[in-house]
């Protein structure tokens, strides 16, 4: 049932994690993380249900911490559930001290046999990087968002795969702006606030530009859109020019305004264009 209302409110999150398990490649260590608790308990308690297994669930103590205490424990446990199967589910993880996260990662480095150990926390960058970089990292959307729930593919490509290049993503408000920026495709505001945001990013053009292409090409495959067509065109003009064009931001804002409805139509598919779907 948990399941199920998952793939309802986070269908791509959902499929992830069923092809992991259904394939034998769900990693022993996940890291959701969000800023709205109940789509993060939700989705910790999903994948529990998907995965099968009893459950014990860490949470912060009367002081608002984990401590290397209860890390033991949740240890002491799976050693001893492990032909069964077991969750153990870190709930605010990142309350733990440092003392707690070491001894969490040793549980992460050498996991008991059927054991998958789960983290919530509100960002990554709370953890330690080696922490982070055992499990895998999956952000999970606000319930009022869950639609446009931050594609994992689009993460991969973003990051080319580096662990590292991935935290300095999730690090950054890139859930926030792959929401942003989710709505602007569909319905944009007025130019003066694109050319606002424009120079707010000028720090952040190949992430915002990469954003921008996942949304039309994926509104584009539902459809024809001469506005979004147009934008197809000018990220294929970007992209030519990536290795002469000296101004990023004016080529963000270009793309902006274009996105905008201030370019002239272009092919009416992705297909057309000269962009590959993300």
């Amino acid at each position: 049932m948990r399941f199920q209302e998952l793939t309802a409110s986070h269908p791509r999150l959902a499929m992830q994690i069923a092809h992991a398990i259904d394939t034998g490649r769900l990693p022993h260590g996940l890291l959701l993380w969000g800023h709205d608790t109940q789509a993060l308990e939700m989705a910790a308690l999903a994948i529990t249900e998907k995965n099968g297994g009893s459950l014990q669930r860490i949470v912060p103590d009367e002081k608002g911490n984990i401590g290397i205490d209860a890390i033991r424990t949740a240890n002491n446990s799976a050693q001893l559930t492990h032909r069964t199967g077991q969750v153990l589910w870190f709930d605010k993880a990142h309350t733990m001290g440092l003392a707690a996260q070491n001894a969490l990662l040793k549980l992460l480095e050498e996991p008991p046999s059927n054991t998958l150990i789960i983290l919530t926390c509100s960002s990554p960058s709370t953890l330690l990087q080696t922490l982070r970089s055992r499990c895998a990292k999956l952000p999970v959307a606000p319930m009022k968002d869950a639609v446009h729930e931050p594609s994992s593919t689009l993460l991969r490509k973003l990051s080319g795969n580096d662990p590292e290049r991935m935290d300095e993503i999730l690090g950054s408000d890139y859930a926030q702006l792959y929401t942003q920026l989710a709505d602007w495709v569909k319905d944009p505001p007025k130019p003066h606030e694109m050319l606002k945001f424009a120079s707010e990013h000028s720090t952040q053009v190949p992430l915002v530009l990469a954003i921008i292409e996942s949304h039309v090409c994926d509104a584009l495959a539902a459809g024809p859109d001469l506005r979004l067509a147009a934008t197809c065109r000018a990220l294929v003009q970007t992209r030519a020019r990536a290795k002469t064009n000296p101004n990023p931001t004016l080529t963000l804002e270009t793309t902006l305004l274009t996105l905008a409805g201030g370019a002239s139509p272009a092919p009416t598919s992705f297909s057309q264009s000269g962009l590959n779907p993300p």
